[in-house]
């Protein structure tokens, strides 16, 4: 319980427009690794945000990945795309 007081603190609605398209959970890891620094939930933003511009047949790809992945070669992410991505 006092994880998600932590997080209600922590809201930040610059933060939680941004991330609008993204999954409930991307935010909350925005939130705690604003919180908490630990690489891991940055990693877990990433994949939010990504996850949003990757084909749906390509997600498992992403979500389960055994090693590094290629943007444009293995998730089919186009230009424009990993501008948007980036900017997030």
């Amino acid at each position: 319980m006092s994880a998600i007081h932590n997080l209600n603190t922590l809201d930040d609605p610059r933060l939680r427009d941004a991330l609008k398209r993204c999954s409930p959970a991307t935010y909350y890891a925005a939130c705690k690794f604003r919180q908490t620094g630990e690489a891991r939930d940055a990693a877990s933003v990433v994949c939010g945000v990504l996850e949003h511009y990757v084909d749906r047949d390509l997600r498992p790809k992403l979500l389960h990945a055994a090693g590094p992945l290629l943007l444009r070669e293995d998730l089919g992410i186009d230009s424009l795309s990993m501008m948007e991505a980036l900017m997030i």
